[in-house]
């Protein structure tokens, strides 16, 4: 009787140590910006804190806990704890620079119209540097080409189609993409199967359940807390209806 219950004691000590919290210390990198006062959050005990001035950071977690790290110039990341994360002296954790969308540019002065603006452009007289009947002694004349000359030159100063501001074309190229398309793209699998008890056949048809639901400015880099607890919120009614998807 003692030796079946040092056995099932053997067996269950793993996974008591496993639930446990510890003091995870970790520290954040990047190529070439600091990484001080940068968000980190254990999404699964909604407890956080922020690195400090050489990137460091220490936040109680246990394995499968989910971590965000978010900064006002990185891209968000999600990562779920592994046992290997804690058997090093530091988690280390790479960010990529956010790409940052730079305010439109407003040029006054200007009608649009070349031929009107040009006129307004100061330019040296160098015709005195030339002896024009001399330059032109050799220049065939010839009516079609005048006419031709005259139509080149008019060709110039047509008035130039207004190309598509940046904001309209990033919201062209973004707005072809479906909402769980770029989901998917930016959540690991096991954020799914771990935070949202998915199975990975069904993580498709769960995506697939939100599109209709969600809303588009989730998808935002600030967005990132309100778009976890959407689909956490989502996956619990997902299951609810299919419970044979966990």
């Amino acid at each position: 009787m003692l030796n079946k219950l040092v056995a099932i004691l053997f067996v269950l000590f793993p996974f008591a140590i496993e639930a446990q919290e510890k003091q995870l210390r970790g520290i954040v990198i990047t190529d070439e910006l600091k990484v001080e006062n940068v968000t980190v959050t254990n999404t699964t005990t909604n407890i956080s804190t922020v690195t400090g001035s050489n990137g460091s950071f220490t936040i109680e977690a246990k394995v499968k806990d989910v971590l965000t790290f978010q900064g006002d110039i990185f891209k968000p990341l999600i990562i779920v704890l592994k046992p290997s994360d804690f058997a090093e002296e530091a988690l280390v954790v790479r960010l990529e620079p956010a790409a940052t969308m730079l305010n439109e540019v407003v040029v006054t002065g200007l009608t649009g119209n070349l031929a009107v603006d040009s006129k307004k452009i100061k330019t040296p007289q160098i015709n005195t540097w030339f002896n024009a009947a001399e330059i032109n002694k050799d220049v065939l004349t010839n009516s079609n080409i005048g006419a031709n000359w005259i139509a080149g030159v008019s060709m110039l100063f047509k008035k130039p189609k207004k190309p598509k501001r940046a904001t309209e074309y990033t919201q062209s190229v973004k707005s072809q993409r479906r909402f769980s398309e770029i989901v998917k793209d930016s959540y690991p699998e096991e954020f799914f199967t771990e935070t949202l008890k998915l199975r990975v056949s069904l993580i498709g048809a769960f995506l697939a359940f939100c599109d209709d639901r969600a809303d588009r400015k989730l998808l935002q880099e600030n967005y990132g807390m309100e778009l976890i607890e959407f689909l956490k919120t989502q996956s619990a009614e997902f299951l609810k209806l299919n419970p044979d998807a966990k």
